[in-house]
């Protein structure tokens, strides 16, 4: 199954030692229905993030991003009887499958 991710991202320079960026990205799924698995339900996917970034000077600077994930909700229903063996793609897994993730991030660079 083909699969498309679509990206849209943004820097703003403050001043000389404050940047902004702005992000946001719609992932399809490539997983289909004959492949599914509720231990990775793959969804297509919406991500915001934010990010912030500090120069401190002397090549280093501090970053902290804020990432907020929402999975588009999926209703598997499945088409192959479980008969016992592999689970994926079955409908022992059908439901509703809904997700959503807030990642953060910090880190401190230095640039040599």
């Amino acid at each position: 199954m083909d699969a498309n991710a679509y990206r849209l991202g943004a820097t703003y320079q403050l001043n000389d030692r404050t940047g902004l960026c702005f992000g946001y990205t719609y992932d399809e799924t490539g997983q289909d229905d004959d492949h599914f698995s509720a231990r990775v339900p793959d969804n297509d996917r919406h991500l915001f993030g934010l990010g912030l970034a500090q120069s401190l000077g002397y090549g280093l600077s501090l970053e902290a991003a804020y990432m907020y994930v929402r999975a588009v909700d999926r209703d598997y229903r499945g088409v192959r009887p479980y008969t016992g063996g592999d689970l994926n793609g079955s409908t022992a897994l059908a439901g509703d499958y809904s997700m959503d993730a807030h990642l953060i991030g910090l880190e401190l660079v230095k640039v040599f």
